[in-house]
């Protein structure tokens, strides 16, 4: 009866969990918590609460009563609410205490310091960040495109459609601007058929979908061979950066240009 949402738990708990050294830590904690912790607010808090908040978290009645709201791609946020960093620096900081010398104080530190550094892995690879020059910390291409698109002029109610990579950085960067579709936190588009058809180079089908979304400015990825050009169905190439060719409707691009030349 609850075997989907199990699974749905077991994919969650290892998404989460890294490398298990820092459950195993929040382990031990726990059960030094359990023996030794005599303050009895400190004991509900550190202890009861966890063990409550992970029977909830673990129990597939749960998940399925929040599937609706937490789908399984994001139900391994739900770990966040077990204090599990707060719980290891509590015990850690007791047992630096309950030593007498100040020298083993400082081993034990630093032992602990170790222990802690080496449960987990480091984030910041090139696969995770990538170096930028601007305060955004954003792609440079992203604050770039962003630019460009801000300073087209005689455009109102500007809308976008462009690729899921570059979605995210537009909304962070320009609040003015307007999505095609919203960005879906997991990276399953599915439920996009205008993704699809972006991704898949299907210019005539984009656009009929960007028609009905009023959609006046397209940013397609360079990378991606086209079936035909978006020139094709009245849009103009107004720019391109490196990996990004920039189209606005063919009257606009005209209508600036006659207001120039004015």
């Amino acid at each position: 009866m609850f075997s989907d949402n199990i699974q749905i738990i077991q994919d969650s708990f290892l998404k989460y969990k890294g490398t298990s050294m820092y459950f195993a830590l929040f382990a031990i904690a726990e059960l030094f918590i359990f023996l030794k912790e005599k303050d009895k607010n400190h004991k509900t808090f550190l202890l009861y609460y966890s063990c409550f908040a992970l029977f909830i978290i673990l129990n597939p009645i749960f998940q399925k009563c929040v599937n609706k709201i937490l789908d399984k791609y994001v139900y391994w946020r739900t770990f966040w609410i077990l204090p599990i960093g707060m719980v290891i620096a509590y015990v850690a900081t007791c047992v630096i205490k309950e030593i007498s010398r100040k020298s083993n104080k400082i081993i034990v530190f630093f032992t602990l310091c170790v222990l802690i550094i080496a449960s987990g892995q480091l984030i910041y690879t090139s696969e995770n960040y990538q170096k930028v020059n601007n305060l955004y910390k954003l792609p440079d291409e992203s604050v770039e495109i962003v630019e460009i698109i801000s300073k087209i002029p005689f455009m109102a109610n500007k809308k976008v459609m462009t690729s899921t990579a570059l979605l995210p950085d537009i909304r962070q960067l320009n609040e003015a601007i307007q999505l095609a579709y919203r960005r879906v936190p997991n990276g399953q588009y599915d439920k996009y058929p205008i993704v699809d058809y972006y991704n898949s180079g299907d210019v005539e089908n984009l656009m009929k979908l960007c028609q009905k979304e009023n959609v006046n400015i397209l940013i397609y990825d360079n990378s991606i061979e086209l079936a035909i050009s978006p020139t094709h169905y009245g849009f103009a190439l107004y720019a391109q950066t490196q990996n990004y060719d920039i189209y606005i409707p063919f009257q606009n691009l005209e209508f600036q240009k006659e207001q120039t030349n004015s």
